[in-house]
């Protein structure tokens, strides 16, 4: 999984998603044709819900969002059913995203508003949600909102310290990205 989204850094989506496909397709059949326990379950449906964060990025990037939205929303279904709060919220925060750059949503589908309950947890993926949720409010005029949820970017960005442990996936996500997305 990490060497996927290291390769969707160079390349294009259209060229990465049968491979992104099977992986997922791959992940799914070992949650659905298996049996183990509700503990021994969460860790496929998390890598289930991980490969549904990278796969809709590259169908995204593939223009294809109807597949993209689709995916995100198993997803967060899978990150949910496995208890992880953060990865169904990075989903829904990275489809806001999407479906803000893919046309004008009459309202955010994913915000995270109160800034400051967006901002517990490892510090990238709090200013990773909050610039994805921030996006997503942005087309549907929320202005009040979107200006705090990207003030709150940088407020999780700024209290990162070394050694603190964050997801994988955020490891892109640095000072300079975060202006790039508040620039937007």
């Amino acid at each position: 999984m990490i060497e996927l989204r290291h390769l969707d850094d160079v390349i294009g989506g259209g060229d990465l998603i049968p491979l992104v496909r099977h992986e997922l397709t791959e992940a799914e059949r070992v949650v659905n044709d298996s049996s183990y326990s509700d503990d021994t379950g969460r860790r496929p449906l998390t890598v289930v819900g991980e490969q549904a964060q990278l796969a809709p990025w590259v169908a995204s990037d593939a223009r294809q969002s109807t597949e993209a939205e689709q995916v995100y929303l198993s997803g967060v279904s899978a990150a949910q059913d496995a208890g992880n709060r953060a990865l169904a919220g990075q989903l829904l925060s990275s489809m806001s995203y999407q479906m803000a750059n893919v046309g004008d949503p009459p309202m955010p589908l994913y915000s995270p508003a109160p800034p400051s309950r967006a901002t517990t947890g490892p510090p990238r993926l709090c200013a990773r949600s909050c610039s994805n949720g921030s996006h997503g409010q942005a087309p549907a005029r929320a202005t009040p909102t979107a200006p705090r949820a990207l003030d709150a970017v940088g407020d999780a960005d700024e209290a990162r310290a070394p050694g603190d442990a964050e997801p994988e996936w955020v490891y892109w996500l640095d000072r300079k990205e975060i202006d790039v997305m508040s620039g937007r």
